[in-house]
């Protein structure tokens, strides 16, 4: 059993136990994930190869971001025990692309290999989305019956009419929605369908009624479409992508407070006077900018983790006492991801956090030439993730992170080239003219 087998089944196992286990150390599995993947990569540094140029300008942005956050906090005089814990969280995207990256992306002489034989985790990917399916119609049909066993499961939340929304093996509908979306979109975009996986991959992201995440999985699915299409030059393809976001926005001027029930029942009809807890940390995000600007607040003072764990000041100053939901409990404050990251670092975090992974989707799209598999999927999973995380914390989640770079690198579900080393004897391998040409 491979390492990345054993990483993986924790994971799952941490996912499913929570449902129905209210164990103290279950919340902290991934934690102990990331600690085993750090020391890994602490023992590559000696042999660390030299990076794709695309791959080195990530690193340094999304460094900058981070020590932008560190000097905010120092500047602002916040709890240092808060900024160093909320830094390690911060970096989990870093370290999760790393281990994969440096352990299971190796380069030979005109060609590329995989570094380990992923039938287990074939295989595990296979189990989660089957078991998952009558899981998620058993919380739909009898949901009284499934909360008797599943009773600390993260999947309370309803949908229209009252309709309960799945989760499958996983502790939280957002999880699963993500999980079936990446893999759906993987398999739609090969050469060689599995209808069965189809099948199935989409019935759960139906069944979770997970909006945000449906739309993310189209947009997503379109967009990789476009950038990838062959004998077409990449101005037109810029072109259909700004003609395709302008039609959305259109479209979700006109259409949303029919498509969203609580543009009435959280008041948004007025913005200034909204209670909704996602609408509220990106009002008072912006507050911080112009306070901080432009490094904002620091790590662990607004919508993170750590900013919770040690109470900030900054909520109290921002006169969030006066809303029910901060009161009777403040969970819903690690429930986006760019309020905290404008909030937290500034402007100047902001745009190094965004550059980052701008730059990360163009190092995959410019494999498309020589490793198109490797290429198209890591194109559609980055973009996924981007479009999810305006209104979800999911550059901060182990488990989709994981899931996540683990179908881009291992390459499941395709038989033909799975086990096989990736060749391109027609091409003169130069890695300077492969990473620096379009």
């Amino acid at each position: 059993m491979s390492l990345l087998s054993i990483l993986l089944i924790l994971l799952i196992l941490q996912e499913f136990l929570r449902k129905f286990l209210n164990i103290f150390f279950l919340k902290y599995i991934d934690e102990f994930v990331l600690l085993i993947i750090f020391l890994l990569l602490i023992t590559r540094i000696k042999k660390y190869r030299l990076l794709q140029k695309e791959v080195f300008i990530f690193y340094i942005c999304y460094i900058g971001f981070i020590i932008t956050g560190i000097f905010s906090s120092l500047i602002n005089k916040y709890t240092i025990l808060a900024t160093i814990l909320q830094m390690l969280l911060d970096l989990k995207f870093l370290f999760i692309f790393s281990f994969f990256y440096i352990f299971y992306f190796k380069y030979k002489t005109k060609c590329l290999y995989i570094s380990c034989k992923p039938k287990l985790v074939e295989a595990i990917l296979h189990i989660i989305i089957i078991i998952s399916l009558p899981l998620s119609i058993w919380a739909l049909c009898s949901p009284e019956t499934y909360h008797q066993i599943f009773k600390y499961s993260g999947d309370f939340g309803l949908f229209l009419f009252d309709i309960p929304r799945a989760s499958g093996i996983f502790w939280f509908t957002g999880t699963l929605a993500s999980f079936s979306a990446m893999i759906l979109g993987i398999l739609l975009l090969e050469k060689q369908k599995n209808f069965f996986l189809i099948i199935i991959s989409f019935s759960l992201l139906i069944l979770t009624f997970s909006r945000q995440e449906i739309f993310a999985f189209i947009v997503s699915l379109i967009l990789t479409k476009n950038f990838f299409q062959k004998n077409i030059s990449f101005g037109i393809k810029i072109l259909n992508v700004i003609c395709f976001l302008c039609l959305i926005l259109i479209s979700l001027i006109y259409s949303f407070k029919y498509l969203v029930p609580e543009w009435h029942i959280l008041n948004l009809t007025d913005i200034y006077f909204a209670t909704a807890p996602r609408v509220i940390l990106y009002l008072k995000s912006f507050i911080l900018v112009r306070k901080f600007f432009p490094f904002g607040s620091g790590l662990g003072s607004y919508g993170s983790a750590m900013s919770v764990l040690f109470n900030s000041k900054i909520y109290h100053s921002l006169d969030f006492d006066q809303y029910g939901w901060y009161i009777n409990g403040a969970s819903v404050l690690t429930d986006t991801y760019w309020p905290m990251i404008l909030g937290e670092t500034g402007i100047i975090g902001t745009l190094l956090s965004l550059i980052s992974y701008i730059i990360l989707l163009k190092f995959f799209y410019k494999l498309r030439k020589c490793f198109y598999e490797l290429a198209i999927r890591g194109f559609f999973v980055i973009l996924y993730l981007l479009f999810v995380s305006p209104t979800a914390p999911i550059f901060n989640s182990t488990i989709i992170l994981f899931t996540g770079f683990t179908l881009i690198f291992l390459l499941p579900f395709h038989k033909n080239t799975m086990y096989k080393t990736f060749c391109i004897e027609d091409l003169y391998y130069n890695e300077n003219r492969i990473f620096s040409k379009k």
